[in-house]
């Protein structure tokens, strides 16, 4: 992938934060039009990183992921998935109780594996910055294009 943008990474997503056991980070680092690449990376329980590619169609489902979730807010044991049955890397974030997710990554395509972690923390900030996030990300791609 040829990169249209600057080599500094912006993060689409992270679960937990920097004192928090377990993260769930989605960092993209090569931008064209319409397309970014990057690594969900996990740390915590477990560890490991999935390179995956991010097509814009992608940051709408996600921006509809974030809305159902805000929504919800855990009240209903809701649940989004991210990328579900595509041939991508999904992710799938279901309320266990208020203010605390189960995140789980899934890779069926190459590496076969489903990573679940429960992360805190998931309140009125962590969903600002989780739209900011979005937005940066919208914000890299549309500069690609140029």
């Amino acid at each position: 992938m040829s990169e249209r943008a600057s080599d500094e990474a912006v993060e689409l997503f992270r679960f937990g934060g920097p004192d928090s056991l377990n993260q769930i980070v989605l960092r993209l680092d090569a931008f064209q039009p319409r397309l970014a690449e990057g690594a969900i990376e996990i740390s915590g329980g477990a560890s490991g990183s999935f390179r995956t590619l991010v097509a814009d169609l992608d940051l709408d489902a996600w921006r509809e992921c974030l809305d159902n979730l805000d929504i919800d807010r855990g009240e209903n044991g809701d649940r989004v998935a991210w990328r579900a049955g595509a041939r991508a890397i999904e992710v799938h974030v279901e309320w266990d109780w208020e203010e605390t997710v189960t995140v789980t990554v899934t890779d069926r395509m190459s590496a076969m594996v489903s990573v679940s972690m429960m992360i805190e923390g998931i309140d009125d900030r962590w969903f600002d910055d989780a739209y900011a996030r979005l937005n940066a990300v919208y914000a890299r791609v549309d500069q690609a294009a140029l």
